[in-house]
């Protein structure tokens, strides 16, 4: 792994989740990232997306974004892409890691092969109404799906609506772990699932196993 400072982070997707943990992986000294989404700024994203302002819609997420990070000094490798099978190599394969802010279980899928076949480091996250979670995966452990045995759903933070401080919440816990990768910090880093329930006040630590019969890592 890279010196913290030298490493290149990949942050799939710049919706809620994303702005949080690349803000706080900005304050924790991460200074080189990509950033992929395709999509383009609506009002409806300005009350958790805090980096987009009325002037920026209908640019592009990663125009803006990577206009505002650049004025902070990062540097930045923009991709208006939307991460398939095709770029998959290409915008995966020379990052030290990836934090999925996708909102997209077809893409987390994605991502995951990109931790299973090119050993790419993954924190992913996912909100919606108030739940939400994030997954540690990190030296060919247990994967995506041998956590999450279906490929999910289709019921996203934008289909359902979710609470803007859990985005917060789930963001920064993901720049956290990713910091731990980043600088070698294993005493507190396992392959955990972490689980937050905002209407039971609760989180969850859960121990995750490699599954020997997953489709993917087994």
């Amino acid at each position: 792994m890279a010196e913290n400072s030298c490493s290149t982070v990949l942050f799939v997707g710049m919706g809620g989740l994303g702005h949080s943990s690349l803000k706080r992986l900005i304050e924790m000294g991460v200074r080189r990232v990509r950033i992929v989404d395709e999509d383009v700024v609506s009002e409806s994203n300005l009350d958790r997306q805090f980096l987009f302002d009325h002037e920026d819609i209908g640019e592009s997420k990663v125009k803006v974004v990577a206009r505002k990070a650049r004025e902070l000094g990062i540097e930045v490798d923009e991709k208006f892409a939307f991460l398939n099978r095709e770029n998959l190599f290409e915008l995966t394969h020379d990052m030290d890691l990836i934090v999925d802010g996708s909102d997209n279980a077809g893409t987390r899928e994605l991502i995951n092969r990109a931790y299973v076949t090119l050993g790419k480091p993954v924190i992913f996250g996912a909100a919606s109404l108030q739940a939400g979670h994030v997954l540690v995966c990190f030296d060919q452990m247990a994967c995506y799906r041998c956590t999450f045995k279906e490929s999910g759903t289709n019921q996203t933070c934008e289909s359902v609506g979710v609470s803007v401080d859990l985005v917060k919440r789930i963001g920064s816990l993901q720049a956290e772990f990713a910091w731990r990768i980043l600088t070698r910090d294993f005493s507190n880093t396992e392959p955990n699932l972490y689980t937050i329930d905002e209407n039971q006040g609760k989180f969850r630590k859960l121990k995750i196993e490699r599954y020997i019969h997953c489709p993917i890592c087994g």
